[in-house]
């Protein structure tokens, strides 16, 4: 699915395919990861488990 999504996005003009995942998700993290994204940043809010930003470049596949 991230693929398809990938191609998706860059087919409609985006340069980014982003993600995030709950910040103490590192399992997820490494899949992403292994999956092409790098690691944007964290965005810590306190009423907000998710916060753990990825992207890879639109159009790129694993």
């Amino acid at each position: 699915m991230l693929n398809w999504a990938s191609q998706k996005a860059e087919k409609a003009g985006k340069r980014w395919l982003r993600v995030d995942a709950w910040k103490t998700n590192d399992d997820l993290g490494r899949y992403y990861e292994a999956q092409g994204f790098k690691r944007v940043r964290t965005v810590d809010l306190p009423h907000r488990r998710s916060g753990a930003l990825y992207q890879r470049r639109a159009g790129t596949t694993a």
